[in-house]
């Protein structure tokens, strides 16, 4: 596999964002990620991904096969981001503009059901229908009504944070389905970026890329 296509798994979560007013929340959040696809399912095992907020910043972890772990550090105030990782034997801090290319983005739909309802840890869970071309058929996802959405921005316009969900990328659908959520107060220095990262944009890393493949 490129190492492009390997970066899915964070990709996906610097898109949009969004401000429905919830309730501040400050806590972490644990999800499982599985590959539906069988044969890609041999090549790239079920992982974790750790979701740290404060309720203004997020910092988002995951474990990428080809590039070890990853790390996206955001301020949902100022909307920047910052993707972290080792690359190439050097610590690299990407930042996203958070900008979408309005002549190839195709908006989700969403359909609210008013009776899909359910609890976890103290927080309401409800239930929307969501569909799109590359997703080939409607998906049933949950959300947390009560916080923001942009702590993830996984689908732009829901009225929550997606718990249990579904992408769609170049190597299948992947399922995001969430396995606890504790509200406590986060360490503030998980939300820094470390001295020994060089900042570069998202332009000059997919060169770097490039150059490799090539």
């Amino acid at each position: 596999m490129k190492i492009k296509t390997l970066l899915f798994f964070f990709f996906i979560s610097l898109i949009s964002f969004n401000d429905f007013g919830q309730k501040n929340f400050t806590g972490i959040f644990i999800y499982k990620v599985s590959i539906l696809d069988t044969t890609i399912q041999q090549l790239i095992d079920d992982r974790e991904m750790f979701v740290y907020t404060n309720d203004t910043l997020s910092r988002m972890e995951i474990i990428n096969d080809a590039l070890g772990p990853q790390v996206n550090i955001k301020n949902m105030s100022l909307k920047k981001s910052y993707l972290l990782m080792d690359f190439m034997g050097k610590k690299l801090a990407i930042q996203n503009d958070q900008k979408r290319d309005s002549n190839t983005y195709v908006p989700y739909k969403i359909k609210y059901k008013f009776f899909g309802r359910k609890k976890m840890n103290g927080q309401v869970l409800k239930m929307a229908i969501v569909s799109r071309e590359d997703l080939k058929e409607p998906r049933t996802v949950w959300y947390f009504k009560n916080i923001r959405p942009d702590i993830l921005d996984i689908y732009a316009g829901i009225k929550g944070l997606p718990a249990d969900y579904y992408i769609s990328t170049v190597d299948g659908i992947i399922h995001y389905s969430i396995i606890s959520i504790e509200e406590k107060p986060v360490d503030k220095n998980l939300f820094g970026i470390p001295s020994d990262f060089e900042k570069i944009t998202m332009n000059q890393f997919l060169t770097k890329v490039s150059q490799i493949n090539n």
